[in-house]
């Protein structure tokens, strides 16, 4: 009986480095695309009451905002449309509640992204201004940050499941 062992080792000098950067890219890489998903036309008000839009003529529906958010490389974009369901039922607005336009940027640690937008404008919406000392108005500027969960069906952001377009 005759045995034969192979032995194949690389070496430093042939082997790829598995850098942080290496690593970093190939999530960046893996994320990019557009996720879609749904988030509920609500405010919280200074006492933390939670308040959602609500249409007087049709109050059984719920709205939400159809949420379009695209990560390109280091930029992260997020696109909100108003839409109302009831039931199966659903109706896309041309003027209710707000069409909201971000740009921004994103960090990733493990499967957290954490996401810093501003606004970049919005139809249909009202402007927060303040009035500056010399009795001149000042829009103030419009950010809104994001916790996400990296899984596998998609990115969980404020407990809603974004889906990955293919």
């Amino acid at each position: 009986m005759t045995f034969v062992i192979y032995n194949s080792c690389s070496t430093k000098s042939d082997a790829p480095e598995i850098t942080q950067d290496f690593i970093k890219d190939t999530i960046v890489g893996a994320l990019n695309g557009v996720y879609i998903g749904l988030e509920e036309m609500c405010l919280v008000d200074s006492f933390g009451k939670k308040e959602c839009y609500e249409d007087p003529s049709k109050p059984n529906r719920k709205w939400y905002h159809l949420s379009y958010l695209t990560i390109e490389s280091d930029s992260i974009f997020l696109e909100q449309n108003p839409i109302s369901i009831y039931k199966k039922d659903t109706s896309f607005s041309t003027s209710d509640g707000a069409f909201y336009y971000y740009n921004g940027i994103y960090k990733t640690e493990d499967s957290i992204i954490t996401i810093d937008f501003k606004m970049d404008h919005c139809d249909y919406c009202p402007h927060e201004v303040k009035k500056l000392d010399n009795g001149q108005f000042e829009e103030i500027e419009q950010r809104k940050k994001m916790t996400a969960v990296i899984r596998s069906n998609g990115l969980l952001i404020n407990g809603y499941l974004f889906k990955k377009k293919n």
